[in-house]
This record gives C-alpha cells, sequence and structure tokens, in this order.
C-alpha cells in the first residue's frame, strides 16, 4: 500500500511566515549566547587568519595574511569581505566577529525554520529551532570567528529560494542565493546542480527561462569571483583548498570518508530520517520520480544534505572538533527528517515523534563525547577539544603580543593566526595555509588535516628571522628535551616543526633562546645566529 505523498506545504501568510522567522532568529540567538556563555567562547586560532586578512582588507592593502604576499589564505571570501565592511566602518576587529557570528546564527536560525516549515508544516518550523539548539555543535561555534553560522545560513536560505524558484526573479534569486552559499564555505559550490535542478522542476510556466535565469544569477558572480581571484592571486583555487585537498590522492578521500562515517553514525538519526523522506517521497507513485523528489522540500533536504556529505569526504574532512565543517548540514538532515515524520499516518506520529526525539536527545550528548581525534566515546570528547582549542588561540594570543618586543622581523610558526595577528608580524607558515610553496609540498602520512604539509628546504632557504615551535608563554624556561617532547604529543599538529627542529642546517644557523619577560613569563625562541651580536642579545628585548 502506498503511503501518502509529501507535497510541499502551502506557504503560510506572510505575518506567520514573519513571526517565524523571528522566533527561529531568536531561539538560534538565545542558545547562541548560552552555549558561548558556558564554554567561555572566543576566536579560535584560525579566526585570526581570516581576521587579519579583513583588517588589512579594511586598510586598503587587500584579503592578504602577510602584506605584499598574493596568497588567498582564507576559506570564505564572504566572511572577510563583511568582517572588513564591519571594520571599515569604524568597529573593533574582534567586536566585528562577535557581532557577524550573532547575526549570522541567528539568520541561519530563521532560514532553517523556514525551510522546515515549507518540509513540514509551521509546527516543525519552530520544532527544528529548538532540536537544533540542542546540539552544541549548532550554536558553540558563534563566537568562534569562523563562517560556520554564516555558511548555514546562506545554504538554507539557497535551499528555499530554489524551492520557490516559480518565477524569474525567484529563480534569479536562488541563483544568487547559491552564489552567497559557494563564497561562505567553497564545499558549497557542489550543489550548485542540484539547486539548479530544483529550480528547473518547481511548479509553473516557463521552465527554461528559469533555469536560464539561475544559471546566470549564479554563474556571472562566480564567475567574477573567480576572474577576481586569479587576476589578484594568480591562482584559480584558494590556497586553502591547494594546502587541503589537491594532490592528497586516495589518502585523504579514505580520511574524509572516515570523517564523514563518523558524522553519520553521531548523527544516525538525522541521517535516518533523511533517508525515509527519501524513501517516502519515492513511494509516493507520482511521476516522474525525479521531477517529484526536487519539488518535495523533505527529498531535496535529503539529497543537499547526501551531496554536502559525499563534498566534505572529497575534501578530507577537518581537523577540528564537533564536526565544524557539516554544521551547516545538520538543519537539511533534520528538515528532511522532519518532513518523514508529517507524512507518516497520523495514528502513528505521536509514537514515532517521541521516538524521533529521544533518539535527537542521544545524538546530541553523544555529539559532545565523541573524540574524533581518537574515535571513541570518552569524558573528554569532543566538547573538551573544543574548550582546548580555546584555550590554544587564548595561550598565542598572548605570545603574540610577546613577540612585538623580541627582535624578529620574520616568524615562522605552525599556529599562525594569533601570533600572527596580535604581533603584526610577517609570518612564515610551516604547514602552508598562508604559503604557496609549502601549500604545493606533499601531503604527511599520519598528520591532521590542514597540517599536512612541510618543506624543510623551502623554509631554511626562507630564513626566516625567528622560528617560534611552541606558540605559548610558560612558567619556566624550556629546555630541548621539554620542547621536543611538547611537539611530539601533539605531533599530528606538529610533524612540520619536528621536521624543521631535526634538520642539520636549521640546529647550525638558529639557536634557541628563552626570552624571559618578567617573572613566570618566557617564550622559547630560535633565533638566527646571524641576528645576534652577541650571547645575551635578546635581553634587549626583555621587559
Amino acid at each position: 500500500m502506498e503511503g501518502p505523498s509529501p507535497a510541499p506545504q502551502r506557504a503560510p501568510p506572510a505575518r506567520r511566515t514573519l513571526l517565524l522567522a523571528l522566533a527561529g532568529a531568536l531561539i538560534a540567538s538565545t542558545s547562541g549566547a548560552l552555549w558561548s556563555w558556558l564554554l567561555h567562547a572566543q576566536p579560535v586560532d584560525d579566526a585570526y587568519i581570516s581576521l587579519r586578512a579583513a583588517v588589512h582588507l579594511a586598510q586598503g592593502g587587500g584579503p592578504l595574511f602577510n602584506l605584499g604576499a598574493r596568497v588567498e589564505s582564507a576559506s570564505s571570501p564572504l566572511w572577510v569581505a563583511l568582517s572588513a565592511l564591519l571594520i571599515r566602518c569604524g568597529m573593533g576587529p574582534l567586536a566585528a566577529l562577535d557581532l557577524l557570528g550573532a547575526a549570522a546564527l541567528a539568520a541561519a536560525g530563521a532560514a532553517v525554520s523556514l525551510l522546515a516549515a515549507d518540509a513540514a508544516g509551521l509546527a516543525a518550523g519552530l520544532g527544528a529551532a529548538l532540536l537544533l539548539s540542542l546540539f552544541p555543535a549548532w550554536s558553540c561555534w558563534t563566537l568562534s570567528g569562523l563562517e560556520t553560522a554564516l555558511a548555514a545560513a546562506t545554504l538554507a536560505f539557497a535551499l528555499r529560494s530554489a524551492l520557490r524558484g516559480r518565477t524569474i526573479a525567484r529563480a534569479s534569486l536562488a541563483g544568487f542565493a547559491a552564489t552567497l552559499a559557494a563564497a561562505a564555505r567553497p564545499e558549497s559550490i557542489a550543489l550548485l546542480p542540484l539547486l539548479g535542478l530544483a529550480v528547473w522542476a518547481a511548479s509553473g510556466p516557463r521552465r527554461a527561462r528559469r533555469a536560464a535565469a539561475f544559471a546566470l544569477a549564479a554563474i556571472v558572480p562566480l564567475a567574477v569571483l573567480l576572474l577576481a581571484r586569479h587576476a589578484y592571486f594568480g591562482e584559480w583555487l584558494p590556497n586553502t583548498y591547494i594546502a587541503k585537498v589537491s594532490g592528497g590522492g586516495l589518502p585523504l578521500h579514505l580520511r574524509g570518508a572516515r570523517y564523514v562515517a563518523a558524522l553519520l553514525g553521531i548523527h544516525a538519526p538525522l541521517a535516518l530520517g533523511a533517508a525515509a523522506a527519501l524513501a517516502i517521497t519515492l513511494r509516493g507513485g507520482r511521476r516522474p520520480a525525479t521531477l517529484h523528489l526536487l519539488r518535495s522540500p523533505g527529498a531535496l533536504c535529503a539529497l543537499a544534505f547526501a551531496t554536502l556529505c559525499a563534498a566534505l569526504a572529497w575534501d578530507g574532512g577537518d581537523h577540528f572538533p564537533l564536526f565544524r565543517l557539516a554544521v551547516p548540514a545538520l538543519p537539511l538532515a533534520l528538515a528532511a527528517t522532519l518532513s518523514a515524520l508529517a507524512s507518516a499516518p497520523a495514528r502513528w506520529r505521536p509514537g514515532l515523534g517521541a521516538l524521533a526525539l529521544a533518539a535527537l536527545l542521544c545524538s546530541a550528548f553523544a555529539e559532545s563525547r565523541y573524540s574524533s581525534s581518537e574515535a571513541s566515546f570518552s569524558q573528554t570528547g569532543d566538547l573538551a577539544r573544543y574548550q582546548v582549542e580555546l584555550g590554544v588561540a587564548q595561550r598565542a594570543v598572548q605570545a603574540g603580543r610577546a613577540l612585538q618586543t623580541t627582535p624578529c622581523g620574520r616568524v615562522a610558526a605552525v599556529a599562525i593566526g594569533a601570533i600572527g595577528y596580535e604581533s603584526g608580524l610577517s609570518i612564515l607558515d610551516l604547514v602552508g595555509i598562508a604559503d604557496s610553496t609549502i601549500a604545493r609540498s606533499p601531503h604527511l602520512a599520519g598528520a591532521a588535516a590542514g597540517h599536512d604539509h612541510a618543506d624543510v628546504n623551502y623554509v631554511l632557504k626562507a630564513a626566516p628571522d625567528c622560528v617560534v615551535f611552541i606558540p605559548e608563554l610558560s612558567v619556566d624556561a624550556l629546555d630541548d628535551t621539554r620542547e621536543r617532547s611538547w611537539l611530539s604529543e601533539r605531533r599530528a599538529y606538529y610533524q612540520s616543526a619536528l621536521l624543521l627542529l631535526d634538520a642539520p642546517l636549521f640546529q647550525q644557523r638558529w639557536t634557541a633562546r628563552d626570552l624571559q619577560f618578567e617573572p613566570g613569563i618566557h617564550l622559547r625562541v630560535w633565533i638566527r645566529r646571524d641576528l645576534l651580536s652577541h650571547e645575551d642579545a635578546p635581553s634587549a628585548a626583555r621587559q
């Protein structure tokens, strides 16, 4: 017996739509503020890479990490541009990050609520916002300084616009929204064909013209972005993509597949719900089936979720905890799940709803207890790892400020974000995110995503004034043994540092110095020997 067809929900009145959007934004904002307060959220180290580029752009120097070095070190052009706009308007850089993150999460809450309402009704739209607030990953990235919430907002907006692309104007809006999503997060570009097909399949006349309008509104801005990138940076792709994906081959894709497999395991209720939405739509009996899939909000959300998972697997995943890159995809799976529940027979819905709620609560709890670095569940899961990331950034901020008073002109480091932003010095990135040469070096086996490059000979020829392997201050002076032990314990992230440290020429041309700024505040720095006029030269930098 065929199940009921999950036909698209009729659009609610404009006033209800507005109230739902405001409710979704309020719930998301409240959740973001609560989680940020509980976790003492602040920008992570990578956020300072984009922030430094935004500051330079606002000051007229271009979207560059190092002024004069045309390397695109940020993954989100839209995030950098919006941050630069706020800074240009007179806002402090860190305040701009906080405001942009909070506004993006509110927009994401509104867009997701409306998308879920299209898939399963107004109650589902409100429920989607409430359910997402249970997941720490949805809220904790709000004040992290990264573009996660912006990617979620633009993606949900693009998907909803495509579903409503029944006129030329709406099709054009959907195309522009798809461009915004791709500019917010590069993996979102994988959704362009699916969104274009959804516009083409939408009910209404002039199907071919609508598809052409979508293509024009999407392709022209993307073409402009690509041409501008190539003209300015000399590359068709961001340096971050070259560093993280290019040349990775099968090992990188396998790492990405493990990342996605862990994501689907932790969020099994959402994955199963998305699969159910597809199955129910196909069983609806409407033909052609492909056209029906593209017109159904729940099925289209499920297809978009699957497409994004495939893109993340191809790109190799991410080293950050709490599935940072996959967060924008979770609302799509949730909307599909709610659509599947709404399509169930009325007598089954209370029981299925209670079961789904219990499963989602378990999934939210598991999300915080799962350790993506150890692929296990423990008390020190990803929520604790997220707090570790915050601590790393905070200590790097202190180290960056201390470097202002050293004899360093150009500093080589692995953790470049906060050190570069706070010190204002030229930075040589040992893992290649902000260096086009190192980005093209072979991927290192066993290293974390984004930290799997090294080019010792290139660094030696570049001859940075100083090298900072440990991006934090210490209460005691560190010796060779303690420094190597610290790096070895974090080998997945600091392989490039260990390789440089083991190079004989490095040991010959650089010497380690403990810079003491005041009692209990030390920074271990390797300084090029020819910069030292006498044994105690660094003492001039001490406070």
